[in-house]
């Protein structure tokens, strides 16, 4: 066996609009897909079957990929066509990766909505207590969103080039900048 086949695979949850397999090489990465909803009688119901609603999430998989070659991929597509959910929807999937105990949960996404802070504080909590990394996107608009703005998550925000040269809302709240320029 050689040093490379020794490396353990990074485990990662993407939750978003679900991952296309047949877009480049992400079969290779993807072991495993599921989406959640809303069912017709008002119950958050898996559907494991659901297609992928926009490209969304086959995006970040191949950014994932192009930094992380050692990398083993989980779809769990929540989001619609018009790359919006319920947050009860989030809150379930987010539960749900906890169970596949990851290295690492990403989601571009998150909710502005107050009520849901506590619930999705508790996961975070349960996450960190496991050593699983949470990764979510911050509100495009400049809101708290959470779980971006939950002490020990990672939050994300894509920006143009132009826009990185006024970050005081990003030091201003403990994030980062880091400006993809060809994605």
């Amino acid at each position: 066996m050689t040093s490379a086949e020794r490396i353990k695979k990074v485990l990662i949850v993407v939750i978003d609009s679900g991952i296309d397999t047949s877009v480049s090489d992400l079969n290779n990465y993807v072991f495993k897909s599921t989406g959640y909803r809303v069912n017709e009688e008002g119950y958050i119901a898996e559907f494991p079957e659901i297609k992928n609603s926009e490209i969304h999430g086959s995006a970040i998989s191949l950014i994932i990929r192009e930094y992380c070659k050692n990398v083993e991929l989980i779809s769990i597509n929540i989001l619609n066509e018009k790359l919006t959910t319920d947050s009860r929807v989030m809150i379930y999937a987010m539960n749900e990766a906890l169970k596949l105990n990851p290295h690492i949960i990403h989601m571009s996404m998150g909710t502005t909505k107050r009520k849901y802070r506590k619930y999705i504080q508790e996961i975070v909590t349960e996450a960190k207590e496991k050593n699983i990394m949470v990764v979510a996107a911050c509100n495009n608009m400049g809101f708290k969103s959470y779980p971006a703005f939950i002490d020990g998550v990672i939050g994300v925000k894509s920006v143009k080039c132009s826009e990185t040269t006024n970050s005081s809302f990003y030091k201003k709240n403990r994030f980062d900048l880091c400006p993809l320029t060809d994605v």
